[in-house]
């Protein structure tokens, strides 16, 4: 190939000596060129089975340097050159390869390559930018230390045609570099038009590296038709090989199969999920807290997380539904590393009913899960501090301001409220919601309000025996035209998911509506098809109409558990309360303005649906039955009560042991502006006139809840002043002013009840000591660097 494409160039063939037919004949010519050459090189690069180690690569160019380096000889006015080489996969080992025949053709046309100019990178794809050898190599160019460029081939500096044109211009032609590609036969210095030979040459890299991937796929697409493992295996598959000739990585070929042992696992998470109700942090804890669990693929951690579980349950895998090609990497450019982008159909999809480990029913259950946990997933960042354990966060991500149309955030003094973003963009006067929302008086007042309901409704055991009863009786009797609808449906959200996944997004706003939407529909789709499932395999549910007295016991259990929520028990039983009342609440309450707009005097009141019904007919059928029954409606009022009397005794009795407005508010929990209300309360019941707190501070005898530094240093400055050192030499030694000095010098006295020093007395134990020195036959600059003063000063002293 490299000897046609040189007859073509030496030729002189031109634009204006070929016509149409022969440039189009010319550039079919030069592509295939191209890729035979790219693929000759590719397969020339893995050959090697076993990658060499960067210590084994590295001893390996230094014999390389040492033998060429032997063997040249090289004039003073010799071009400095350097050499980069690269390899992408782990079963590559060419790089000695390639910098033995860039060595050679250094040392056959008189370049000088010192060793510290050889730069590599193993195993770093050729689509990314920022690559350790390439890095130093780009140093090395910057820094004019060369005059020449040495590469194997075209390919190895970027796959993609502009990284490696923009590389070129750069670092080489805007320098007056020569720039060399040894297997390409592309030599600045020797050929005028390299440059345009260049190009060619690097849209052949991108067109060869673009038809591997399209070979690479078609040949995964028939290992997946021909269930042979592709790909890393979800958790609770294995390989099994099938023999056969090894492949170029020295593996057999493998057959997925069910692995018996952690197959059995996901069906313990997917029972957990669905049937017991268990959060996924419980099931994290719980499958943790076995001994030598199996960890899913890929794993570094070497526990399971949260993450984990969650695409264990979201796996569609384990209903036999297999795919490939669901998503597709695009190359960030400007960030240098690749996204998952998922397609609008996945490339294939094939169904193993003998891989199959969870029902459909099951599965879909799980999804519909999973979906209302996404749609609340807005809980905030964790808590930093003491508040972390005693703030409710529970109901985040519930709460709704229904004008914006927004999901309250966590916000006030230390966190303890939430608020509308967009409302507390807004003025005062047109603020929706001008009062904030106390999450803790908002638990508090949900689960009484809810608990109360349970426990009175009489009417209600009644209800939820007739629901499960029409469901049972629907599930035996299935409505062909809810199939049809249901799958018309199915289908109208398919082709919007598409449209959807077709859109460009240019700003955040339009992002976060995408995700939004896309969300939705999502969600949709996942509970159409969990109904048509259910629908499909109704012949094999039975559902179990349940009596009064099983009612009575769980509505009473119910009760319990959302009175334990309000005290903060364990951690399991918060996470029993925090599904219980999502279900409950709907996962909506809308908020409204109530009472006056000004501090102190409105409040909030929300109003939501409870599907009480629904809920508790679930928990006994296994069926959602959420649509048959429009909810109660439950409107409470979010207002603090007003009589404080306890914290206003305490926050009393603290003042007057001398606590500050800070200690106070530690104790009380509380911010220091709900310390002066109280404390303003206090005195008005003691007919005490109230004290500012700074005018407080200077009649208490301890100031600050932080040590002073003047304290923290007196010992030390003690110490320096019992060796004749001056405020401003104690000062420069223990890194503080001289004022500061003083304070600890004056501190450390009173402490021990000394008579404090004052200047006067300081200066003349001074004069005395400095008289004595001159008896001794110090001299007056001996005199002053030992008392740490002047030498004006020490003659003022010694002068009769």
């Amino acid at each position: 190939p490299g000897q046609i494409r040189d007859n073509f160039l030496t030729a002189g063939f031109s634009r204006n000596t070929l016509d149409q037919g022969a440039h189009r004949t010319l550039g079919l010519v030069l592509l295939l060129c191209g890729a035979l050459a790219t693929v000759a090189s590719t397969v020339q690069e893995t050959d090697e089975n076993r990658p060499l180690t960067r210590e084994e690569t590295v001893a390996g160019i230094r014999a390389l340097w040492s033998e060429f380096n032997q063997l040249g000889s090289f004039s003073r006015t010799a071009q400095v050159g350097a050499i980069y080489a690269r390899y992408s996969t782990k079963y590559q080992s060419s790089i000695l390869d390639q910098v033995r025949s860039c060595l050679k053709y250094a040392a056959q046309n008189g370049l000088v390559v010192p060793l510290e100019n050889i730069h590599f990178d193993i195993g770093v794809s050729g689509r990314k930018r920022n690559r350790p050898g390439l890095r130093q190599l780009e140093i090395c160019l910057e820094g004019n230390r060369v005059q020449a460029l040495i590469v194997f081939a075209t390919n190895r500096l970027f796959r993609r045609s502009s990284h490696a044109h923009e590389f070129v211009n750069s670092l080489v032609q805007e320098r007056m570099k020569r720039i060399v590609f040894v297997a390409s036969g592309i030599d600045s210095e020797k050929d005028e038009q390299w440059s345009r030979y260049l190009r060619f040459l690097m849209l052949f890299d991108e067109f060869a590296a673009e038809m591997y991937v399209q070979h690479i796929r078609s040949a995964h697409m028939g290992q997946l038709r021909n269930r042979e493992v592709h790909g890393t295996l979800p958790f609770g598959y294995h390989g099994v090989s099938i023999g056969g000739a090894p492949k170029r990585n020295g593996k057999h070929s493998r057959r997925i199969e069910i692995h018996p042992d952690h197959s059995a696992l996901v069906k313990c998470v997917f029972e957990w999920f669905v049937n017991q109700r268990k959060s996924i942090v419980a099931i994290v804890r719980e499958l943790n807290s076995i001994a030598n669990v199996p960890l899913p693929p890929m794993n570094t951690t070497g526990r399971w997380t949260r993450l984990a579980v969650t695409r264990l349950l979201a796996n569609e895998r384990y209903r036999g539904e297999w795919h490939y090609g669901k998503t597709e990497s695009v190359l960030l450019s400007s960030k240098d590393y690749t996204r998952q982008r998922e397609r609008n159909q996945p490339l294939a999809t094939e169904w193993f009913e003998e891989l199959r480990i969870v029902s459909d029913e099951l599965f879909y259950a799980a999804q519909r899960r999973l979906a209302e946990f996404d749609a609340s997933s807005d809980r905030g960042r964790k808590p930093k501090g003491e508040t972390s354990d005693r703030l409710p966060k529970l109901l985040n991500g519930v709460f709704y301001c229904p004008t914006h149309d927004q999901r309250l955030h966590v916000g006030g003094p230390h966190g303890e409220y939430m608020i509308c973003p967009k409302c507390h963009r807004e003025s005062d006067e047109q603020r929706v919601l001008f009062s904030q929302l106390n999450r803790q008086v908002a638990l508090q007042k949900i689960c009484t309000t809810l608990a109360d309901r349970i426990r009175d409704d009489s009417a209600l055991v009644d209800q939820i025996i007739g629901c499960c009863q029409r469901r049972a009786e629907s599930l035996q009797r299935p409505d062909p035209a809810r199939i049809e609808d249901l799958k018309r449906k199915k289908q109208r959200l398919k082709s919007t998911l598409q449209v959807l996944l077709r859109q460009n997004l240019e700003s955040e706003a339009e992002a976060e509506e995408f995700e939004s939407a896309l969300r939705e529909k999502r969600s949709q789709l996942t509970s159409i098809e969990s109904e048509l499932a259910l629908i499909e395999n109704a012949a094999n549910i039975e559902v179990r109409i349940p009596t009064a007295n099983e009612v009575r016991e769980r509505l009473s259990g119910l009760a319990d558990v959302l009175g334990r929520v309000v005290t903060a028990g364990t951690s399991d039983e918060v996470d029993d309360g925090r599904e219980l009342l999502r279900r409950l609440t709907g996962g909506r309450i809308e908020l409204t303005q109530q009472g006056e707009r000004r501090a102190q005097k409105g409040w909030l009141r929300g109003t939501f649906r409870a599907p009480l019904v629904a809920t508790i007919s679930e928990m006994f059928t296994g069926v959602d039955v959420h649509g048959e029954e429009a909810g109660i409606e439950i409107v409470i009022d979010f207002d603090r009560p007003r009589s404080d009397m306890e914290r206003v005794a305490k926050a009393w009795d603290l003042y007057c042991q001398g606590k500050l407005h800070n200690e106070i508010a530690t104790i009380l929990e509380c911010s220091r502006s709900n310390v002066t209300k109280l404390l303003r309360a206090a005195s008005a019941q003691h007919n005490v006139p109230f004290a500012d707190g700074r005018k407080r501070r200077a009649t208490l005898e301890v100031k600050q809840t932080e040590t002073p530094q003047y304290q923290t240093i007196a010992d030390q400055a003690a110490k320096l002043w019992n060796r004749r050192a001056s405020y401003c030499e104690i000062g420069r030694q223990l890194k503080c002013s001289d004022v500061t000095a003083e304070k600890a010098i004056r501190y450390w006295h009173q402490s021990l009840g000394l008579p404090v020093p004052t200047a006067t007395t300081r200066r003349e134990q001074l004069r005395v000591l400095a008289q004595k020195m001159r008896a001794e036959g110090a001299s007056t600059p001996e005199i002053s660097k030992t008392l740490g003063v002047s030498t004006t000063t020490v003659r003022n002293w010694l002068s009769p």
